[in-house]
């Protein structure tokens, strides 16, 4: 009866750690630094943890757990080529010189797959030029919070509404324009190289 205490006890709150909104988007491979929230004193110890497992412990003269290296001199934690087992909720605990607990910063942290960079089709119809922005293999995007989103650009400059993966234009008026896209969710961004069109009028193809 115990155990199943402990077990229902543990889902609980791994549910509850999963139903956290995201703090922080990072994309899977980079770094991030996980902010302290409190200005660390030389007298203090520091404990950080990881959907409540220690991860990280260190005394003022003693280092119980980790490695130097995974702080920065202010506390925070240092997370490099980050993995998508790696986003939990990060807390940290600081005791004084008193031993009274400081306040600290919380951050439940969300990886995402990068996006890849995109290529620009272009397709000639009759009066009118096609670019589609390709999204493959771009992450799946399933989640509401991770779902792929596109820009368009016209010589440089970001076309305002146009953010479907098409974009059409007359072939006559945007003859020797520059367009390109950038795919992105909330953690990266990539864009196209820059590409102008050879179509006119009445040509069914690309040339």
């Amino acid at each position: 009866m115990a155990l199943a205490s402990v077990i229902t006890f543990f889902l609980l709150c791994c549910s509850a750690i999963g139903s956290q909104g995201c703090d922080q988007f990072v994309a899977v491979g980079g770094n991030f630094t996980v902010p302290l929230g409190y200005q660390l004193k030389p007298a203090d110890s520091l404990k950080w943890r990881f959907n409540g497992i220690i991860i990280f412990h260190k005394r003022p003269v003693t280092l119980i757990l980790g490695k130097n290296d995974d702080i920065n001199d202010d506390g925070s934690l240092k997370l490099t080529n980050l993995k998508k087992n790696q986003a939990g909720l990060y807390t940290a605990e600081v005791h004084g010189k008193n031993r009274m607990q400081q306040d600290t910063k919380s951050t439940n942290l969300c990886t995402l797959d990068p996006v890849k960079k995109p290529t620009v089709n272009i397709t000639c119809l009759a009066s009118e030029v096609v670019f589609t922005c390709s999204h493959d293999p771009q992450p799946d995007g399933i989640n509401q919070h991770d779902v792929i989103q596109y820009k368009w650009l016209q010589d440089g400059e970001v076309i305002v509404d146009e953010t479907e993966t098409s974009l059409t234009r007359s072939s006559a008026e945007s003859r020797d324009m520059n367009f390109s896209c950038e795919v992105y969710n909330q953690a990266s961004s990539e864009k196209s190289d820059s590409f102008t069109h050879g179509c006119v009028s009445n040509e069914a193809e690309l040339e």
